[in-house]
């Protein structure tokens, strides 16, 4: 069996061989395959002579269910789909490093998931529509985390902040449009009682 370490180690060469595509004007992003993934994880495994234990095989399942039930939700557009699945083998990675993980809901990790989807089905449409480059900012957060997430959950809460300063000015910004959009209307309509 491969110890919890080890198991990093080859999940940290899959990630580094893993980045987003370059893709060419409207093209759209494939998800990555969950199950094919596993299955590379176990080739590797086994190229280097050992085997996964069932408590490592429970942890690949797990985080490989949240992926595969943000790939079926139907509320998140299929192009923020397909950028957030980019993350699974980070995810995969962090799950057996930070055992914090699965314990804790507040995780960083979970918590930035979570706003990164949120935002996907607020800001980015199935029509290909989007509001405030919200799809680029989701692009650079993952490609952030593919690249530069090795075993510190810090480049992750960072990222999570950033990203969640990002999104709550453009939510304020949003909020203060309708209010005074909304107090021109009350406006008018005070003048035409007047008039």
């Amino acid at each position: 069996m491969l110890s919890t370490e080890q198991l990093v180690n080859v999940l940290q060469s899959i990630q580094l061989a893993s980045s987003l595509p370059t893709l060419a004007e409207g093209q759209s992003l494939a998800p990555v395959n969950i199950a094919q993934s596993t299955q590379q994880l176990a080739e590797q495994v086994r190229q280097q002579g050992g085997d996964v234990s069932q408590v490592d095989m429970h942890t690949i399942d797990l985080v490989g269910m949240v992926f595969e039930y943000m790939l079926s939700d139907e509320n998140l557009p299929d192009s923020v789909k397909a950028l957030l699945s980019y993350m699974h083998t980070p995810f995969l990675k962090l799950a057996f490093s930070d055992p914090g993980f699965f314990e804790r809901p507040e995780h960083p990790a979970r918590v930035l998931l979570n706003s990164l989807a949120e935002a996907g089905t607020r800001f980015v449409g199935n029509d290909g529509s989007v509001q405030y480059d919200m799809y680029q900012k989701i692009k650079d957060v993952v490609d952030r985390v593919i690249k530069d997430f090795n075993n510190d959950v810090n480049v992750i809460a960072e990222l999570f902040i950033e990203f969640n300063s990002y999104t709550k000015n453009i939510i304020r910004r949003q909020e203060l449009m309708e209010r005074r959009a909304t107090e021109r209307v009350q406006g008018e309509e005070r003048l035409r009682e007047v008039k």
